[in-house]
């Protein structure tokens, strides 16, 4: 198995030292490895590098139409002339519409759900897209590396899941890793794919923001609360209340809130305010919302330059008055 790794290691850094980097050599391997036999057509990839980024724009092949205006724009006589070569190619401009369309809208696919070739797509989509950022001498340059790039991915079973685990809390060491990870796989300087750094960087940035969004979205809803309420003696008579952590005098307590800032921190909550203001405007209630589970919160006094937090939490003790290990008292303070 080793032996084999390092002969395709070595079978393309020799390739694409002496071959001419392109856009649909990429393609064509994406999309035809269920086929047994690869579509090869003479001249496809030697067309002018600006020519084959300009057709692949992955928004510019979505309908036949624009599948035979890339055809007829390619000049291509293999393909001019090769019906079944010229289906099939238009077949496969197809399927890379459609995945990319899959890939690149934000709620169709989540990115921790990626397999290898959503992640290679993604990255050789963006540049495409960005192609004018690329100063024209680095275009070869940055398609050679793209290539390297591809191979490096399927061999070391790169996903979403395993770039998400590793780049997530430090985007800012992607681009310059993988570049560095790829040339040594590959034995190759990585001087002059240096500008690909800043790229990558980029894109692994809009793939992060919609990473975060997707999760934030997904998340689960914090509980809504029932209304606080009295029974005809004006006593509260829900067994859940809000509750503020006492430590003034040594024994740790939980105490309840008075009945009118019981509605008040229970309309806030379920508002799904960040703060609220108690007591007269006294004190400060940060809600917790990162806990979904239990409405909790910390209480700030608002009278002081820097006060001390006290926990906040919304629960029911239990039969011997206890919440969370901390015992209740029953009456306000």
């Amino acid at each position: 198995l080793d032996h084999k790794i390092l002969i395709s290691t070595v079978s393309v850094k020799m390739a694409a030292q002496t071959s001419t980097p392109s856009p649909f050599k990429i393609l064509l391997e994406l999309y035809q490895q269920d086929h047994a036999k690869p579509l090869r057509v003479e001249g496809l990839f030697e067309i002018e590098l600006k020519l084959q980024i300009a057709v692949l724009d992955p928004q510019q092949c979505g309908t036949k139409q624009r599948r035979s205006d890339i055809v007829r724009r390619l000049n291509c006589k293999e393909l001019d002339e090769n019906v079944a070569k010229r289906i099939r190619f238009k077949c496969i401009l197809a399927e890379y519409h459609t995945h990319f369309s899959l890939v690149n809208t934000a709620n169709s696919k989540q990115i921790a759900l990626w397999n290898t070739e959503d992640c290679i797509l993604s990255i050789v989509c963006f540049c495409i897209q960005n192609e004018s950022v690329f100063a024209d001498k680095k275009l070869r340059a940055t398609w050679d590396f793209l290539q390297y790039l591809k191979e490096y991915f399927f061999e070391c079973n790169i996903d979403g899941s395993t770039l998400i685990a590793r780049y997530l809390d430090e985007q800012t060491s992607l681009g310059l890793s993988v570049v560095k990870a790829v040339c040594k796989h590959f034995g190759v300087m990585s001087g002059k794919y240096a500008h690909v750094k800043k790229h990558l960087l980029e894109w692994w940035k809009t793939i992060r923001v919609r990473y975060t969004q997707l999760q934030k979205e997904n998340a689960p809803s914090p509980p809504t609360i029932a209304p606080a309420h009295d029974d005809t003696d004006g006593v509260h008579n829900s067994s859940h209340r809000w509750y503020w952590l006492c430590d003034d005098d040594g024994n740790i307590r939980w105490i309840p809130y008075q009945q009118e800032d019981q509605r008040v921190i229970i309309q806030a909550w379920n508002e799904r305010t960040e703060t609220c203001v108690i007591v007269m405007n006294k004190y400060r209630i940060d809600f917790s919302r990162e806990c979904t589970e239990i409405p909790c919160g910390q209480q700030y006094n608002c009278q002081l330059t820097c006060p001390s937090q006290r926990e906040v939490v919304f629960g029911q003790p239990d039969s011997k008055g206890w919440l969370n290990g901390i015992f209740c008292e029953s009456m306000s303070k």
